[in-house]
């Protein structure tokens, strides 16, 4: 599968760049060095909180180049115990495969999570034939964020403290879809292949979205392929905040949408 694109930062020209972004977790704050090893001319870059490959200088610390040797980058940077980093790894020449590997040392382990959209890529060659056609509204679930429902560490999130609810939906047409929440909280929702683990919130993430639809909304759109589970998890921006909310899916072919229920009493 392709990885998505970017202009990375640096850039000569506005050229684009595959790219992986890996999240970054130690529970032990210090400075540490991450190295790459690759046949490839490396370039990376390290950001805090999020990373977002339309603003790509946005939330940025540092990027390096040739700092390793033999055309590999080498960032060595202090990194604050439990914080949200986020490592991306690109190319100096543009539209360049091939593989890699990260190498962390530091005063303790780090987890490493791959967080890279892995099908939203396609997207915006969909769009240009949806451009002329109708999008219907296919789908709509109402729900409620309650002091009872469960909690988890959202992508991003700072604590184990976000309510969320996720919803199950299959589509029977590959092609591009438009999800959006309307509610008075800030939503945040975030799209799982396949299935969904709270308890490693990072394992199949497509994509994650806070306020791309104005008003404190969230909205996805992504090309989802037919005869697919894909798992829709509707939390928040803010820490335990609750209350209504209502999921809309537009697109050009028919959606299928199930709440999944816990029977389990236990988080």
């Amino acid at each position: 599968m392709s990885s998505p694109t970017f202009v990375r930062p640096g850039a000569a020209r506005r050229e684009y760049y595959r790219y992986e972004s890996i999240q970054l977790l130690t529970y032990v704050g210090g400075y540490y060095k991450f190295q790459s090893n690759s046949s490839l001319d490396t370039y990376g870059c390290l950001y805090t909180k999020e990373f977002n490959s339309f603003e790509p200088y946005l939330n940025e610390l540092v990027c390096d180049d040739n700092s390793g040797g033999s055309r590999q980058f080498l960032i060595d940077y202090f990194i604050e115990t439990r914080g949200i980093y986020i490592l991306v790894v690109t190319t100096q020449s543009p539209n360049i495969r091939g593989h890699f590997s990260i190498s962390a040392t530091g005063l303790g382990f780090v987890v490493m999570d791959s967080i890279t959209p892995v099908e939203c890529n396609f997207v915006f060659l969909s769009l240009f034939y949806l451009i002329n056609s109708i999008e219907y509204i296919l789908a709509t679930v109402n729900g409620e964020l309650t002091s009872q429902s469960r909690k988890f560490i959202r992508p991003g999130g700072s604590s184990r403290n976000y309510y969320y609810n996720p919803i199950e939906f299959r589509t029977y047409t590959t092609s591009s879809y438009t999800i959006t929440s309307r509610s008075s909280l800030n939503t945040y929702g975030c799209v799982y292949n396949d299935s969904f683990n709270s308890s490693h919130p990072l394992t199949n993430l497509i994509v994650c979205d806070d306020d791309s639809a104005g008003d404190l909304q969230f909205l996805i759109r992504c090309g989802f392929q037919s005869n697919r589970k894909y798992i829709l998890v509707v939390t928040t921006s803010t820490t335990d905040s609750t209350g209504s909310y209502s999921i809309v899916v537009t697109g050009a072919a028919s959606v299928n949408m199930t709440s999944i229920t816990f029977f389990s009493l236990f988080q």
